[in-house]
């Protein structure tokens, strides 16, 4: 005689019936009954929270926000190293006006970390090129010190606009305040850049060029020349009436008031507004902000739950 093979009924004889919304228990499989209380992951997520003192909060959070600047610092050098050996050039002008967008990593840093930090990338960034290129060294030295005056000024004035030493009770932001300080920050500092851009130039860059290739006839007759071809270029491609305020130069310092400012106020100028276009979506990632704690009663009612 064949044995009965026991059914779902017999199996479940003399059990509670599953209450509404549970899952009947499968056949053959006694149903798991878990113990009455708090699950175990959040009494050690509570323990973890409520153990710890505020200086243990504290010197957690400098912990995290110190390895987030390094961090942070290292992947814009990269961005900035980058962005340093990828230029455009300007129509009309010569190989030695090219321009690069290398300082908006640099004035990310300045405005998050601070000033010091947009200049040490700016360092890192010329030192790193002069290696690769010890040609332009001497160049990279004048961009340098350019940069650098640049992107202190933006992060100073960023600093003292938006977390000022003495803020007033009534002090009120708007919703652009931000992104109009960047841009308010970037035009003033082209009053400071641009002077030491003409100083750098005049005095450092040109008389360093007249020293070092000296043998290729690099003279102040030859750079005045290299001026000239440009700016009649430049009048060629103009109609009559804004070709004849396109002025000829004698002197060095005339092609650099001339030439060399207006294409360093415009490269700063679009530095400025990229940068200020760019921020708002780069701002979570160079800050680190810790999760907020709920209150002990709002976590013990959750758990309770």
């Amino acid at each position: 005689m064949s044995r009965q093979r026991p059914t779902q009924n017999r199996m479940n004889a003399g059990r509670r019936p599953p209450s509404p919304g549970r899952r009947p228990p499968a056949m053959g499989r006694p149903p798991v009954r878990r113990p009455k209380g708090k699950a175990p992951f959040k009494k050690k997520m509570r323990s973890y929270y409520y153990s710890k003192s505020e200086d243990d909060f504290e010197e957690e959070y400098m912990r995290k926000a110190l390895l987030r600047s390094i961090l942070c610092t290292v992947v814009l050098t990269g961005f900035s190293v980058l962005l340093f050996f990828l230029r455009f050039q300007p129509p009309l002008l010569p190989k030695m006006f090219a321009i690069e967008l290398s300082a908006i990593p640099e004035i990310f840093a300045a405005i998050a970390y601070g000033p010091i930090a947009g200049v040490l990338i700016c360092l890192l960034k010329c030192a790193i090129h002069a290696l690769v290129m010890p040609d332009y060294i001497v160049t990279d030295a004048s961009a340098f010190v350019v940069e650098a005056v640049f992107v202190a000024f933006v992060g100073i004035f960023y600093s003292l606009r938006v977390f000022p030493i003495n803020p007033r009770p009534d002090r009120t932001v708007g919703p652009y305040f931000r992104e109009t300080t960047i841009l308010l920050g970037g035009f003033l500092g082209l009053f400071v850049a641009l002077p030491t851009h003409f100083l750098m130039t005049n005095y450092f860059l040109f008389p360093m060029f007249e020293k070092l290739y000296a043998s290729a006839d690099v003279t102040p007759q030859a750079i005045i020349k290299n001026y000239n071809v440009s700016l009649l270029a430049i009048r060629a491609h103009l109609p009559d009436t804004f070709g004849s305020l396109v002025p000829i130069v004698k002197e060095v310092w005339q092609g650099i008031v001339f030439v060399n400012l207006p294409v360093m106020a415009f490269k700063l100028l679009l530095i400025t507004v990229l940068t200020a276009l760019i921020y708002p979506f780069v701002s979570p990632f160079l800050h680190y902000r810790p999760a907020v704690i709920e209150p002990e009663e709002d976590l013990e009612e959750k758990i309770n739950a």
